[in-house]
């Protein structure tokens, strides 16, 4: 019996310019299709069982605000960047093979206009197997991104706003994951789940290296054909190491979390799921960490053929990667309305809004919110050759002077296949 997908939505790490970047170069806008902008099939090249898919992307990007300042403590630092952006994909099976293995090498090179100091290349490694026979699914996955571009938002490094430099730090950030399903019945399964993911830094930053990793497992049952309930544990431990000489590392913060769900179609026009539970967490040390519910709601609703709306709120608790003993829960809610406008000569329409708070349980920090609207549009001009073009305005407020600054940021993007 065919199952409901259930992956586990990941919060991207990249900066702005790698976000409009993967949008501009994505064959989908919010999982609405854009008609082949990537035109793999014509120009894939085999070789043997695997089937090659290079691209390149081309484009521009401005910010009024790079390095996010507030323009009164910190000066608003406006540049033109260039981006070139090489990809090739590597494909091993087919869509309705029992074995499917993929993975995606690109290098990200960026120039600034003004300040040539700052240019940077970033690298990214990504992959995944999957396995499907009769009872049993296994579905692993990675990435590893290799980074010296400077960053921005509110994962900048304190430590250089408050010696007032602009530095570019390099730093590995990486993910693997691992869940195996196994149906019991035509209704019924057990599923087990593993996650690594951490950020390492290096020497010298005031951010720590993190390593977090979580193992868990939980049952489903089909209440209808198109209806599963679903409830399941999990352990999760945070370790931070910290890259300043003098701090000493923090205890582990440890995480057990419970929760229940439904996934599947909600109504004949939305789809999607919504988990609800409970995440009990302290430090090893024994020191208090915030308790409280948790949720994840990922919604669908396609009222026409070409349109889709699609919202998602997530609430969990996590540690903070530049305060030792400081914990926080993050309540995260995006909204993205796409629109496909064309038929041969599609253009992709997409509206996105975020917004998110972070409520600290100690330290510098006590809340600190997020507002994130974006615009952007795609057009596929010949079967090889697609543009696209985004609008973006973030803002961050806190309690701090180091965290309050708005930015306004254009894309500009071609993408070539071959």
């Amino acid at each position: 019996m065919a199952k409901t997908s259930r992956k586990r939505k990941r919060r991207s790490t990249v900066s702005s310019f790698s976000k409009g970047v993967a949008l501009l170069a994505g064959c989908t806008v919010g999982g609405v299709s854009t008609y082949g902008l990537v035109p793999e099939d014509l120009f894939s090249v085999s070789a043997g069982p695997v089937v090659f898919h290079p691209r390149v992307i081309v484009g521009e990007a401005y910010s009024d605000n790079i390095i996010r300042g507030d323009g009164k403590v910190i000066p608003r630092e406006s540049d033109w960047i260039t981006i070139i952006a090489p990809s090739v994909e590597a494909q091993l099976g087919h869509s309705d093979g029992i074995l499917q293995a993929d993975a995606t090498y690109t290098a990200r090179a960026l120039f600034y206009a003004d300040q040539d100091e700052l240019n940077a290349v970033d690298h990214t490694l990504s992959g995944r197997i999957t396995y499907a026979g009769a009872r049993i699914r296994s579905s692993t996955s990675g990435s590893v991104n290799f980074a010296s571009s400077i960053f921005s938002g509110w994962e900048r490094f304190l430590y250089d706003i408050y010696i007032r430099q602009i530095k570019k730090r390099t730093r590995t950030i990486y993910n693997v994951s691992e869940r195996i399903d196994y149906d019991i019945t035509a209704k019924s399964d057990l599923y087990g789940f593993g996650r690594v993911s951490g950020n390492d830094y290096e020497t010298g930053t005031s951010y720590g290296d993190r390593l977090n990793w979580e193992v868990g497992g939980g049952f489903g049952y089909s209440v209808t054909p198109k209806h599963r309930f679903f409830g399941e544990v999990a352990y999760r431990r945070e370790s931070l190491t910290p890259n300043m000489p003098w701090r000493q590392s923090p205890p582990d913060l440890e995480i057990v979390r419970t929760s229940v769900g439904l996934s599947g179609e909600l109504t004949p026009k939305i789809q999607g799921t919504v988990r609800v539970g409970y995440e009990f967490a302290q430090y090893e040390d024994g020191t208090s960490a915030p308790d409280g519910p948790s949720a994840s709601i990922s919604l669908t609703w396609q009222p026409r053929d070409r349109t889709k709306i699609s919202a998602s709120f997530s609430r969990s608790t996590t540690a903070s990667v530049s305060w030792s003993r400081v914990s926080y829960v993050n309540n995260y809610v995006t909204i993205t309305v796409s629109q496909i406008v064309g038929v041969q000569h599609p253009i992709a329409l997409q509206l996105q809004g975020r917004y998110g708070i972070n409520d600290y349980s100690g330290g510098t920090y006590r809340t600190s919110e997020y507002w994130d609207v974006s615009l952007s549009a795609i057009y596929r001009i010949y079967v090889w050759w697609g543009v696209g073009a985004q609008y973006e305005y973030e803002k961050r407020s806190g309690t701090g002077w180091w965290d309050n600054y708005d930015a306004h940021q254009i894309f500009v993007s071609s993408v070539f296949g071959f």
